[in-house]
C-alpha cells in the first residue's frame, strides 16, 4: 500500500493578523501535482485540519475545493482526515456524509467498538483513524482509571490491527514523549492539553504509524513518524516543511521519502544573531525588495524599543514585498527570549475572532513560550466544548 502522511494543516491560520489562504493554496496545489504523479493508494491527514474550533467560512470553502481538487488529482485515492486538537471532532465530522461518495473521510470521534474507525482500502491494507482526545473523552469500561483511558483504549486497537492481514496504518493526533519539539524547546508532559504517550505503550499491531501534533517532521521509530506541517505556523518552527510518501509491505519495515513543500513566504528572522536595534532594521532596509518572507526582527537588548520602532519598521519595508510581524529580544543578562507583539487588533477584529483565538491571542501577548500557551489552550478548548455540548455561551 502506498499513502503520503501530512498532518496539522490549519487551514485558516492566520500570522500576526496577515491572511494566508493564498499560501494554503499554494501547498494544496503542490499535493495536487503530488498526488497526480504518485497516484497513492491512501492520503491522510493526521489532525489539526482547521486551525480553530469555528473556522471561518473562507476557510471552510478553502478546504472543501483543495478536497475536490485533490480528489480529481487522484481519484482512486482514499482521503483520510481526523480531527486534532485545533479542531471540533463533532463539527469535522458533522461535514461527512456528502463526501464519502468522493472517498473522502472526516473522522472527528470515537465509539466503544473499534471497528468504527477502521477504514479499508480495498486489497490494499487497513487505516485505524483516531482523532484527537482528551484521557476523559476515551472510550472505557466502568472502573477505568482516567489516567489509564488513553493507554488501555491504544490498547484495544493494537490487538484489532494485529489480526489484520493487509498492511496497517494507525494515524494519531497525539504528543509522543521524547518527540523533539520546535526550535530548543526542551519537551513538555503535555502538549496541546494532552498528557504524553510512551512509544512503547503504542508499540506492535501496525506497519505504520502517522502521527500528527508535533509540527517538526521526525522518526521516532522504524514504523513511527511525524509528518510535520506542511506550512510553518511559527518562526521557531524548522525550515523544512512538506509531506511523507510512504510504501509498506504487511509485517516489512516501511519505505519513507520527504516530499518538500516549497513555502510561498517563508518565514525570516533579521538578523539571525541579536543584534541592536538599529543594525536589525539596517539588515530590514537591506532586504531584497522581491522577497515575499515574514519578518521577525531580532533585537538584543533591556526589552525595550524606541517608541516609534513600529513605524520605523513598517517604513524600513516600504516598496517591498515582505511583511513586517514582531519582535524577539534577547537579553544579554539573562538569556531570556521575549515576543512581542507590533500590530494592534482592531475592534472590528476582535468581534469577528472566536474564544479559543481570543484567549490565545491574549497567552501570546503575556510571553509564553509555545508550548506554555498550547498546554493552557488546550484546557481552554475542552471547556469550549463542553459548553458546546451543553449549550452553554462562554
Amino acid at each position: 500500500m502506498k499513502i503520503i502522511h501530512t498532518a496539522d494543516w490549519h487551514v485558516g491560520h492566520e500570522l500576526y493578523g496577515y491572511d494566508r489562504e493564498e499560501e494554503f493554496d499554494y501547498f494544496f496545489s503542490q499535493l495536487s501535482e503530488l498526488l497526480r504523479a504518485e497516484r497513492p493508494d491512501a492520503l491522510l491527514v493526521s489532525g489539526d485540519v482547521y486551525d480553530s474550533y469555528m473556522p471561518s467560512t473562507t476557510a471552510v470553502r478553502q478546504l472543501n475545493n483543495a478536497l475536490l481538487r485533490l480528489h480529481d488529482s487522484s481519484p482512486e485515492t482514499e482521503i483520510i482526515l481526523t480531527s486534532g486538537n485545533h479542531d471540533s471532532g463533532p463539527r469535522l465530522e458533522a461535514a461527512a456524509p456528502p463526501w464519502l461518495p468522493h472517498g473522502v473521510h472526516l473522522i472527528g470521534s470515537l465509539g466503544p467498538d473499534p471497528l468504527r474507525n477502521r477504514i479499508e482500502i480495498e486489497g490494499k491494507g487497513v487505516v485505524m483513524a483516531i482523532p484527537f482526545c482528551y484521557p476523559a473523552n476515551f472510550p472505557h469500561a466502568d472502573g477505568d482509571p482516567l489516567d489509564r483511558r488513553q493507554e488501555r483504549f491504544f490498547q484495544r486497537i493494537i490487538e484489532q490491527l494485529s489480526r489484520e492481514s493487509l498492511p496497517t496504518v494507525l494515524m494519531a493526533h497525539l504528543y509522543v514523549s521524547g518527540a523533539a519539539l520546535n526550535g530548543s524547546r526542551q519537551p513538555r508532559d503535555i502538549v496541546g492539553g494532552s498528557d504524553a504517550m510512551a512509544l512503547g505503550d503504542i508499540t506492535g499491531g501496525y506497519d505504520y504509524l502517522a502521527l500528527g501534533h508535533i509540527h517538526r517532521r521526525q522518526r521516532l521509530s522504524a514504523r513511527a513518524y511525524y509528518s510535520g506541517s506542511p506550512l510553518p505556523i511559527s518562526f521557531d518552527e524548522p525550515a523544512d516543511h512538506g509531506v511523507l510518501l510512504v510504501d509498506l509491505e504487511k509485517g516489512k519495515e516501511p519505505r519513507v521519502d520527504f516530499r518538500q513543500m516549497k513555502t510561498l513566504r517563508p518565514l525570516l528572522t533579521l538578523p539571525k544573531e541579536a543584534a541592536p536595534f538599529e543594525e536589525a532594521i539596517r539588515e530590514l532596509r537591506e532586504m531584497d525588495p522581491e522577497s515575499y518572507a515574514y519578518v521577525r526582527l531580532h533585537v538584543l537588548g533591556d526589552g525595550s524599543l524606541p517608541f516609534d520602532h513600529l513605524e520605523q519598521a513598517t517604513k524600513a519595508l516600504e516598496g517591498k514585498r515582505g511583511r513586517y510581524c514582531t519582535v524577539k529580544i534577547e537579553s544579554p543578562q539573562t538569556d531570556r527570549l521575549e515576543t512581542k507583539e507590533s500590530r494592534a487588533i482592531t475592534p472590528e477584529e476582535l468581534v469577528a475572532m472566536d474564544p479559543v483565538t481570543i484567549v490565545g491571542k491574549y497567552l501570546q501577548d503575556r510571553g509564553l513560550a509555545e508550548e506554555e500557551r498550547e498546554e493552557l489552550l488546550g484546557l481552554f478548548r475542552s471547556i469550549d466544548a463542553l459548553c458546546e455540548e451543553e449549550e452553554i455561551e462562554i
